[in-house]
């Protein structure tokens, strides 16, 4: 049987070694796998994508806060303001703190009031600019003749203006040489005896001897003076010069100067007065007061009237000159002249803008040192920690508060170490 079985499996090797055979080998062995009867459960289909492998472990940690902000100023000083307290809840850009900034308000204000200053100029300067352009403009057009007649019409005007003010300074000086004597002969009357004689003397004792001395040699004086201004204005009559005006007026100044100055010395004797009743005294002063009223009154028409003689002069010089000027026509040299006026106007405008800047720049330094010495929230929050009091002193940088943001907490915790557990199915499985 060992020899049969021997010549079978030769046989089989012989087939075997043929093409043919191991064909047929291969098919065999197909067919048992298909065939042959399995045992267990149905293979498990598993589709594969991609995913993120998650491991949870159990530990225990701390909450905190992820916002956690100590707070301090820029800048030392007082603490004056502090409106919150410890547990406090706060909202971002609330104002937490503030330190003593009275100085630095004062300077804000004053940067502010500079720069409306600044300002104002410069509208100034842009009205100049603006007007020295039309003027260019009209010396480059050239005169036209509704223009020369116009202009001839305001120097009639202004001249007519100018006599009616010289004919009305007669009426000037006249009113102030009345007002002036009756304060001399009525007003303080009571305070003289024969006070327009030579020698004229206080109706009453004064402790400034020195002063009663005076006030008797300058009521002389004011007397003369008087005499000398009536002859004065006796030779003013409406045909007078505009230059005899001008004198009268000058002198009248000087006259109601000299009277003033004997006024002033006749309060000072007064005031010293004694053997006097106390009612009888207050009624010399009140006198003496009146008449010092009424020639000061009298002494600043003079000077009012003369200024304004002097403006309109000078109007009507300027007036003959436009006119001069429009008859003439615009010379090369005058539309010149007028181009540079118009370059200076701007190059002052150019100037006041960077006055402005310069005024703008100072509001906003003032406004940032304001900002320096207060503590404004930067998130919503709570007030956890508050160190200085109101009054203290607190230095630049120093923490004077802090606070945290319960919005948004964060967990701190310890591993020692952390292993990731590999698992491996024992199920057969098929990957699709």
């Amino acid at each position: 049987m060992i020899e049969t079985i021997k010549k079978i499996s030769g046989k089989t090797w012989l087939f075997l070694k043929k093409p043919r055979g191991i064909i047929t080998a291969v098919l065999v062995i197909i067919l048992i796998i298909i065939f042959y009867p399995r045992t267990g459960p149905a293979p498990e289909i598993i589709t594969v994508k991609k995913g993120t492998i998650m491991q949870t472990i159990i530990v225990t940690g701390t909450t905190k806060p992820v916002n956690d902000l100590s707070l301090s100023f820029e800048r030392g000083g007082r603490l004056s303001y502090l409106p919150v307290a410890v547990g406090q809840k706060i909202r971002a850009g609330q104002l937490l703190a503030q330190l003593s900034a009275g100085d630095l308000s004062a300077q804000y204000q004053q940067a502010q009031a500079q720069l409306k200053i600044a300002q104002a100029t410069r509208n100034q300067y842009q009205a100049a600019l603006e007007a020295q352009k039309a003027k260019l403009a009209d010396v480059q057009a050239g005169a036209r003749a509704e223009d020369i007649a116009a202009k001839n019409n305001e120097l009639a005007l202004a001249q007519q203006n100018l006599d009616s003010a010289y004919q009305n300074t007669i009426n000037i000086i006249n009113g102030g040489f009345v007002s002036v004597d009756d304060a001399l002969r009525k007003q303080i009357s009571d305070l003289f005896l024969n006070a327009d004689s030579q020698n004229p003397k206080l109706s009453f004792l004064s402790t400034d001897s020195q002063a009663q001395t005076d006030v008797e040699f300058q009521r002389l004086v004011a007397a003369n003076e008087m005499k000398t201004w009536q002859d004065e204005k006796n030779t003013l009559n409406a045909t007078s010069t505009p230059g005899n005006f001008d004198w009268a007026l000058s002198q009248g100044q000087i006259h109601t100067s000299i009277i003033l100055k004997f006024l002033d010395r006749l309060m000072d004797a007064t005031t010293a007065g004694a053997g006097l009743p106390a009612s009888t005294l207050s009624t010399y002063k009140t006198s003496v007061t009146t008449a010092r009223i009424n020639v000061n009154t009298v002494a600043t028409n003079f000077a009012s009237q003369l200024a304004s003689l002097k403006s309109q002069k000078i109007s009507i010089e300027k007036i003959q000159n436009e006119l001069a000027l429009k008859l003439a026509g615009a010379t090369d040299q005058a539309i010149e002249q007028q181009k540079q006026a118009v370059k200076q106007a701007e190059a002052n405008l150019a100037g006041q803008d960077a006055q402005i800047q310069n005024a703008q720049a100072g509001v906003a330094a003032a406004g940032a040192q304001i900002g320096k010495a207060t503590i404004n929230a930067t998130i919503d929050g709570t007030i956890v920690k508050i160190l200085p009091n109101v009054g203290e002193m607190v230095n630049a940088g120093q923490m004077v508060l802090s606070l945290v943001s319960l919005n948004q907490l964060e967990i701190e915790a310890t591993f020692l170490k952390l292993t990731l557990v590999k698992s491996r199915s024992t199920t057969r499985s098929a990957l699709l």
